[in-house]
């Protein structure tokens, strides 16, 4: 009699209860489970233990009312049951038909493992390195599945000539097709609007046999037709959210959305027109798959293979809370297992090239008599206010008066203009602004080029003017900046020695190989923000050592975020590539107060 159905059935009962948080204890003992006639028999613990493992991953996701598990065919071919035992009575032709598919798709999936590199074709303009032909071939395999994966490649490791040469590969098959609708099924590839640009670029550079079509701007609705004739459609995000009926009427062969971390909030109205799209195969590419919690990896994975990871309630229940609560090192090793197959993630550590070295210092600086006195009086004032709220309303329903408290102490380390108070007012200093520029003279004295990223474009204001009155030449990109191009060209022909970039208009996009410094003038909680604005500079193309300097001014708030930095990078680090794991608190903003006055 199979087993399965009798646990289930005990399950939705609740004759047998399965938890999801911590640890899962071994069974050591067996029970009594009734049967459907009525009759109870006994299981024994070994049988238990080899069937529960993956019912405590499902969490019943997916159960119908007739207690059958109902489970997309690629996570069943992932999943570790054992074959029925000769006292397990299953009808045989029945169960080989179940079983069928299932092995040809594990086998699949173990190929994905184990890949060769596919070299690019004679007709692609660029030569690839090893490992991106490897990226190529699981890109192929994939496509070739009608699956989908995440490219997490490192910023810098060149993911999109990697999937350039798979869309030049795709399309050359198509063009031998001999079916006109295979022919004329196109690929998409959806990006941040500063980035479409240089998709175009890349393109014509080492593909234009794909006559890419951009479908942006004013005047985009006259070409409207002809996106299901051209073979490579580029477009933002907000334009794909704006046409979204455009888009859902083609049948797009591949769909490439990168920077992908754009997608990370499962219930965004952009997520949501992603998933809608209909394509032979969707891929994610993206440096940072994880920014903030894995809810984000969820949204991903989900987006490009429907179902691997069941609902986001499961998955919360079953991964989430489990790993980053409780540390439970044997749900992380099940997620990283499912995961495998579908992601792929080069660091430049790990693969082999003639990239230059990186020196990252951390700089401390000491806050001046009047910039520290201010200091603790917002630190004092401000932390105050924010238990008193936390009393009233706890950390869930009082994140704003905690965000506004430390985006006030840390606008006190950067310069205390920045700061919208009367008490701000009185202090004129600012120690890091005087240690950045004195840094800069020099570097620029020694004709060093430099990268100097801030969160605040207001700050970024206020170094500009401090930059011109020491007669430094410099380009400045902002959210504000019209023409994106000057300024980089200004920095890249050698006519600035400084660039000015905010961390959210200059993190994604740019190739700044003409850097040898770069300076983040405030660390953010979040590294991999940090991560991809210094690799902006720290990439394929570049020929000189990299000096990265991050200010820090000591005994603050900047110390304390820099501590949450490496928790927040550990948990990339275990979700991705399987190193060790300290459990996330959910009280970080408040407690980074907390710290601040530790130190």
């Amino acid at each position: 009699m199979p087993l399965l159905p009798i646990l289930l059935q005990a399950i939705t009962s609740g004759q047998l209860a399965i938890a999801t948080g911590g640890e899962a204890a071994p069974i050591t003992a067996g029970i009594n489970l009734r049967l459907p006639e009525g009759d109870m028999v006994y299981v024994p613990p070994d049988r238990l233990q080899r069937w529960l493992r993956p019912l405590v991953e499902l969490r019943l996701a997916g159960l119908s009312k007739g207690g059958e598990l109902r489970l997309p065919r690629i996570v069943a071919a992932q999943l570790e049951f054992d074959p029925p035992q000769d006292d397990e009575l299953v009808p045989r032709p029945r169960q080989e038909r179940a079983e069928a598919p299932l092995t040809a798709m594990r086998t699949q999936l173990e190929a994905l493992l184990q890949l060769t590199p596919r070299r690019e074709s004679d007709r692609f303009l660029g030569t690839l390195r090893s490992y991106q032909r490897l990226g190529v071939a699981w890109l192929w395999a994939l496509h070739d599945a009608h699956l989908g994966g995440i490219l997490a490649d490192e910023m810098g490791l060149g993911k999109t000539i990697q999937v350039l040469a798979f869309l030049e590969m795709l399309h050359a098959d198509a063009r031998a097709e001999t079916l006109a609708d295979q022919v004329a099924m196109p690929s998409l590839v959806v990006a941040p609007r500063s980035v479409v640009e240089n998709w175009y670029a890349e393109t014509m550079r080492f593909a234009p046999q794909l006559r890419p079509l951009l479908h942006l701007g004013k005047d985009r609705h006259a070409e409207s037709g002809a996106l299901a004739e051209a073979p490579l459609v580029l477009t933002s995000y907000q334009t794909l959210l704006r046409d979204l009926e455009v888009f859902e009427a083609v049948r797009w062969r591949t769909i490439m959305f990168d920077e992908a971390q754009q997608l990370k909030n499962a219930d965004s109205q952009l997520r949501k027109a992603a998933a809608r799209l209909v394509a032979q195969s969707r891929f994610c590419l993206t440096g940072t798959p994880i920014e903030n919690h894995l809810g984000e990896l969820w949204s991903q994975a989900d987006l490009v293979v429907p179902g691997l990871f069941g609902r986001l309630a499961s998955f919360n229940a079953v991964f989430r809370r489990s790993i980053e609560k409780h540390g439970n090192h044997e749900r992380l090793a099940m997620l990283r297992q499912r995961l495998a197959p579908f992601l792929l993630r080069r660091r430049k550590a790990d693969v082999e090239f003639d990239l230059p070295p990186k020196t990252e210092i951390v700089e401390r600086i000491e806050l001046d008599t009047a910039q520290r006195d201010l200091y603790e009086t917002l630190r004092l004032k401000l932390d105050d206010q924010v238990q008193r709220t936390l009393r009233l309303k706890n950390i869930g329903g009082a994140p704003i008066e905690v965000l506004d408290a430390l985006l006030k102490l840390r606008q006190c380390c950067c310069d205390p203009r920045l700061i919208a108070l009367p008490e701000a007012r009185r202090v004129t200093s600012s120690a890091k602004l005087e240690r950045l520029c004195d840094m800069l003279e020099q570097l620029a004295d020694s004709g060093r080029k430099t990268l100097v990223f801030s969160q605040f474009a207001s700050m970024l204001a206020l170094i500009e003017a401090e930059v011109q009155r020491r007669g430094i030449s410099y380009s400045m990109l902002t959210g504000a900046t019209r023409d994106r191009a000057k300024a980089i060209a200004a920095f890249q022909t050698g006519e600035a020695a400084v660039f000015l970039i905010s961390l959210k208009a200059g993190g994604v996009g740019l190739n700044l190989t003409a850097a040898d410094t770069v300076i983040h003038y405030d660390p953010w909680w979040n590294p991999a923000a940090q991560a991809q604005a210094t690799d902006r500079a720290h990439r394929i193309g570049q020929t000189k050592p990299l000096t990265v300097y991050k200010l820090v001014a000591r005994g603050t708030l900047e110390e304390a975020i820099c501590a949450l930095q490496a928790e927040k990078q550990q948990l990339t680090d275990a979700a991705l590539v399987g190193g060790g794991f300290t459990s996330l608190r959910a009280e970080d903003l408040s407690a980074l107060l907390q710290q601040a006055e530790a130190l």
